[in-house]
């Protein structure tokens, strides 16, 4: 996801790029739909899933309003 993008309320799903390079912590949290909280000096944003904060890098996001252009099997792994 461009960094632009990244700021309070911006819908995305996280983890799409690259889902191996998490462990089983938040391996569960992958490809999942949420909303960015903030954004740190890391250039990694705060999300909250399932009663938890997380943070994931802003290049391994995409926005949820692209997910109609992904093709179908990339859809079908969206939580």
């Amino acid at each position: 996801m461009d960094p632009t993008y990244a700021v309070y309320g911006t819908k995305v799903v996280v983890g799409f790029h690259r889902p191996e390079r998490y462990d089983e912590r938040v391996n569960q949290y992958v490809c999942r739909i949420t909303h960015v909280i903030r954004v740190d000096d890391e250039n990694r944003c705060h999300v909250f899933i399932d009663n938890g904060f997380h943070r994931w890098p802003i290049e391994d996001m995409i926005l949820a309003s692209d997910i109609d252009l992904l093709m179908p099997e990339q859809r079908a792994r969206i939580k």
